[in-house]
């Protein structure tokens, strides 16, 4: 009996750091993501300067 309840445990640590896990590389790589795809995302428009300035 005690050996059952010690593999059990060892199944729920091993969902838990599974899940840990990668959990953890999916904020990585959204983190190191470039920073294009998030302007993108919201619609941002980058400006371009030089036709500001070319009527002066």
């Amino acid at each position: 009996m005690k050996t059952f309840i010690n593999s059990t445990n060892n199944i729920r640590w091993n969902r838990m750091l599974t899940l840990g896990l990668s959990i953890s590389i999916l904020l990585f790589t959204q983190a190191c993501a470039p920073q294009r795809l998030s302007m993108q995302s919201h619609g941002e428009i980058p400006v371009n300067h030089s036709l500001e300035y070319s009527g002066n």
